[in-house]
C-alpha cells in the first residue's frame, strides 16, 4: 500500500486539465501567428544586397524573422514559446498537474451514497455537506458529538426535515495507529469536517464504494447516490479544498496483525499525493461540495440516472 507523508495542503492545480484540451498542434497557432510576424518583418528588416543578403548579417535575414516570429509566439502562447522562436519552452506542469489529469481519465466520475431522507435535502441545496456543516445548520454546532465515534446513525433536524448522519461503526479504535499527537476524537472531528466521494467510472465507484453501498442496503436502510463527473466537481469546486486518501479513511481494520495509520495525512493535496492515481480510494472536499448541473442521482448504483 502506499504510505503517506506529512506534506503542506493546498488547492488542486489546473494547468494540466487547460493543457489536455489545448490546440492538438502547436504548427497550427504558428501558421496562425506567423502572417503578422512576417508583416513586421517586411517593415523592420534591414536593406538587402546584391544577391539577397542582409548587410552585416550571415544568416541572409532568417535569424532577424526568426526572432520577429519568436516574439509573436511569446505574446500568444507564453506556455509553449521561448522570445527566440527556436526552441519551445517546457510547460509547466507540477506533480499535482499530472495527478489531476491522470486521475481524471482513469476515474471520470464520483458518487456519494447516503440516506434517502438526505436526497431533498441534497436536490434543494445543491449541495453534499459535511457533517459538521449539518451540525451547524441543524443549530448543534458546538454539540459534543462533533468529536464522538458513532456507533450508529445520528438524525438531524434543519429546516423542518430530517436529515441522517452516518455511522462511524467500522472506524475501530483498537486497529488505529494515530500520528503524533492525534487520538480518536480529533480524527472523528477532522473526518466530520469533509464531504466523501468514492471514485469510479461511469458504471460503478470502486470497489471500496461498493461495499460501502452494500453495507446499508444489506441492513434495511433505503439508499440514494449522487453520481458526478469528476472534473465537474472539481472545476465546481475551485474555492475549496480538494484532498486525496489512499484508505477508505472512515473504515480501520487490522491487516496480519498491523494497525491502520489515521490522522492529519490521510488526506492530502495533489501536490502532496505520491501514489499513482489508481490509489486513490477517496476524494473529499473541505466543508461542502457544491454540485455542478451534470450531477445525477439514482436509488441504486446500476440507476437508472436522473437529473438532480
Amino acid at each position: 500500500m502506499c504510505q503517506p507523508v506529512a506534506a503542506p495542503i493546498g488547492p488542486v492545480g489546473s494547468s494540466a486539465t487547460r493543457w489536455t484540451g489545448a490546440h492538438p498542434s502547436f504548427l497550427d497557432g504558428l501558421i496562425t501567428t506567423s502572417s503578422r510576424a512576417e508583416a513586421s518583418a517586411r517593415a523592420s528588416r534591414p536593406p538587402l544586397k546584391k544577391g539577397g543578403l542582409v548587410q552585416g548579417d550571415a544568416s541572409e535575414g532568417y535569424a532577424l524573422l526568426l526572432r520577429l516570429v519568436g516574439e509573436e509566439l511569446a505574446q500568444d502562447l507564453p506556455g509553449l514559446f521561448g522570445s527566440d522562436g527556436a526552441r519551445p519552452a517546457r510547460p509547466r506542469i507540477s506533480q499535482s498537474d499530472m495527478l489531476i489529469d491522470a486521475f481524471l481519465k482513469l476515474r471520470p466520475f464520483a458518487y456519494h451514497t447516503t440516506s434517502l431522507l438526505n436526497r431533498e435535502h441534497i436536490r434543494r441545496t445543491r449541495t453534499i455537506e459535511s457533517t459538521r456543516r449539518l451540525f451547524e445548520l441543524a443549530e448543534c454546532a458546538t454539540d459534543p458529538r462533533l468529536r464522538e465515534r458513532r456507533s450508529a446513525g445520528v438524525p438531524l433536524a434543519i429546516d423542518g426535515a430530517q436529515v441522517s448522519i452516518r455511522d462511524q461503526d467500522p472506524l475501530k479504535v483498537g486497529a488505529i495507529a494515530f500520528e503524533a499527537g492525534w487520538d480518536l476524537s480529533r480524527f472523528v472531528e477532522y473526518l466530520n469536517g469533509f464531504a466523501f466521494f468514492w471514485p469510479g467510472d461511469e458504471h460503478k465507484p470502486i470497489e471500496p464504494g461498493r461495499n460501502h453501498f452494500k453495507r446499508y442496503l444489506a441492513m434495511g436502510e433505503m439508499l440514494a447516490v449522487v453520481r458526478v463527473p469528476t472534473g465537474a466537481l472539481f472545476e465546481h469546486n475551485r474555492a475549496r479544498r480538494i484532498l486525496f486518501s489512499s484508505v477508505n479513511s472512515g473504515s480501520a481494520r487490522t491487516n496480519q496483525g498491523l494497525k491502520q495509520w489515521r490522522g492529519e495525512a490521510t488526506f492530502r493535496s495533489a501536490e502532496a499525493f505520491t501514489c499513482p492515481p489508481g490509489e486513490v480510494k477517496e476524494v473529499v472536499v473541505e466543508g461542502a461540495a457544491a454540485l455542478p448541473a451534470s450531477a445525477e442521482f439514482a436509488d441504486s448504483l446500476a440507476g437508472p440516472w436522473r437529473p438532480l
